[in-house]
């Protein structure tokens, strides 16, 4: 069951004819079964990064409540998936874009981007508070034998 993206989403999103191609050498059965395969296999990507930040209930439920931003990325990291699986070229344009999908997600999982969800992210308070104090310079001889102010933290 597709939680943020569904097929209607990928084909909205890429094309459905473009989608279609990919895997028209399949019997007609299983090609519905790969589009469905790449969509749980981005978001299971995107989970596995992504949840060590956010807890996974706060995350979308359905593909009706999920922002356009996150299930345009979880389509360009399917489509990217579809292309891997099914085409002998995987092409350029689609791995910068799935690159750049997973490098947000690594961002957030990092604390150094937010997901668009409604309320305000979670406030990492496991790690204390970190403050370092100013040190004064010690003299040292570098190696060509000259002097020179370094600070240790």
């Amino acid at each position: 069951m597709p939680r943020f993206l569904d097929a209607t989403g990928l084909y909205a999103s890429k094309g459905r004819e473009r989608v279609l191609a990919l895997v028209a050498a399949l019997p007609e059965e299983a090609q519905a079964a790969a589009v469905e395969s790449a969509v749980t296999r981005a978001e299971d990507l995107f989970l596995s990064i992504v949840t060590s930040r956010y807890a996974s209930d706060d995350l979308p439920a359905t593909p009706a409540a999920t922002h356009p931003l996150i299930a345009g990325q979880v389509a360009d990291v399917a489509f990217h998936r579809l292309e891997a699986d099914h085409s002998d070229l995987t092409s350029e344009a689609a791995e910068s874009v799935r690159s750049q999908a997973v490098a947000h997600w690594r961002d957030v999982a990092a604390g150094r981007a937010n997901l668009v969800l409604p309320g305000r992210p979670p406030v990492d308070d496991t790690r204390a508070d970190v403050y370092v104090e100013p040190r004064q310079p010690t003299r040292v001889f570098d190696r060509e034998g000259l002097l020179r102010d370094v600070v240790r933290i």
